[in-house]
């Protein structure tokens, strides 16, 4: 007798198949019934998007009167199961992020698509708003850098949208995480002030804001980058803060 999975025998089938069977049985098991706390090491490996999906309900469903501990690099998982629930392990240092606010968590957990462990994981980040804005600032710092990017000095340089700039900001305060965010102020300056005044005096956080013409037409000379600061910004902008590098 062979066991199958939809005809095919189960050794045979994929990986993220025979995951999510070994899983959903191992939970279901008499002694996982009785257990308090269950521990799931990645449970995203070999796993589509569609099928982690699958894959959590099924964890979350698990959960219910018990604690699950999973290990993960996947911030799907992370989202999924709650921000708030995330305890970052980092050397001899270990952080929570239940000081988040209850509408950031609940907004990650119901649009779980962002990257929020590449903010979380980094050394440093600059938050931008679309791709182009990334072009632009991966370009300026190569210009400025003997043609390094970013990353290879420890900085992710990460395409978030204007609308979660807050969110992320949130994040990075929770975790005392070096941030720069450059943003387009779209000529109000005051504007842009307003929207991130409670991060006003936060030394790792840093408001950089950019004229719309700037990235459209792609002026790197008006982008000052230099190895003891980076200074992203347009010399008709009076709101300048800047984002130290290695």
């Amino acid at each position: 007798m062979v066991t199958q999975v939809d005809g095919i025998p189960f050794t045979h089938a994929g990986k993220g198949a025979q995951c999510i069977i070994k899983t959903q049985l191992a939970l279901s098991h008499k002694k996982a019934e009785k257990a308090r706390i269950i521990l799931i090491e990645e449970p995203e490996s070999h796993l589509s998007f569609s099928r982690l999906s699958e894959l959590m309900g099924v964890i979350e469903k698990a959960a219910s009167g018990r604690q699950i501990i999973a290990s993960t690099h996947s911030s799907f998982v992370a989202n999924k199961l709650g921000l708030e629930n995330l305890i970052l392990l980092s050397d001899n240092n270990c952080c929570s992020m239940q000081s988040l606010k209850k509408g950031t968590f609940e907004f990650f957990k119901k649009v779980a698509g962002y990257d929020t462990l590449r903010l979380i994981l980094c050394k440093k980040s600059i938050l931008v708003e679309d791709d182009s804005d990334e072009l632009v600032v991966q370009r300026a710092y190569m210009d400025t850098h003997e043609g390094r990017l970013p990353i290879q000095d420890g900085i992710d340089v990460m395409t978030v949208g204007g609308v979660t700039f807050k969110r992320y900001l949130e994040i990075a305060r929770a975790l005392n995480k070096e941030t720069a965010v450059v943003t387009d102020n779209d000529g109000n300056i005051e504007a842009v002030k307003k929207k991130y005044k409670e991060y006003e005096g936060i030394s790792f956080i840093h408001i950089s804001q950019v004229c719309g013409q700037l990235i459209f037409h792609l002026k790197y000379s008006s982008l000052v980058i230099s190895t003891n600061f980076s200074l992203l910004t347009c010399p008709s902008c009076s709101f300048k803060k800047s984002f130290r590098t290695p």
